[in-house]
Order: C-alpha cells, then structure tokens, then sequence
C-alpha cells in the first residue's frame, strides 16, 4: 500500500482527476451547444412559416436587427440603380462559372 502514497501515483491520480474534469466539462459544453441548436431550429422553423412583412418592421438603417427575425421573409418595394451596380466576376454556383 506504500507505492500508492509515492509521487508516480499522486500524480496520476491527479492527471485521471483533471481528465474526468475535462469530460465533464467538455459534455456539459455539448449540453448548452444543443440546447442552442434548438432554440436556433425554433427560430428559423417560426420565421419560414411566418408570413412576409415590409423590411421596415424588422430592420431599420443604424439599428443592428436582432436575431429572432433571422430568416424572417420580406417583402422590398423599390427602383434597380443600375449605376451602383457591383459585378462579382469569377463566382461558380451549382459546378457553373459566372459572375453574380
């Protein structure tokens, strides 16, 4: 019984210590990631099903929106400014190349 009091055994008791804390922490880390997926899937899930509304009401210039209008649909009324127009060359979308 004298070798489990020697250094070696100490500080593996102390390492196995800090591992089982490590999971621990690390699975309750997992715990509050899901329960943030959740939350985050009831969002998106309410706002899809949500009807459209003017951009107004869930955004307004200088003013961050928050993240409960996430994939809320909209609807924009508004005129094309052709002379503003940015082209983004070399972009490939479904194996395609083009410019967006």
């Amino acid at each position: 019984m004298k070798f489990l009091l020697s250094r070696r055994w100490a500080t593996f008791a102390i390492v196995v210590i800090l591992a089982a804390w490590g999971a621990w922490a690390l699975g309750q880390w997992q715990f509050h990631r899901l329960q943030e997926k959740r939350h985050s899937n009831v969002v998106t899930r309410t706002n899809l099903k949500a009807l459209p509304v003017p951009i107004g009401q869930l955004m307004a210039p200088g003013k961050q929106p928050s993240k409960n209008v996430e994939w809320r649909r909209v609807t924009v009324h508004g005129t094309y400014d052709d002379a503003h127009t940015i082209v983004l060359k070399y972009q490939t979308r479904d194996g395609a190349s083009g410019v967006d």
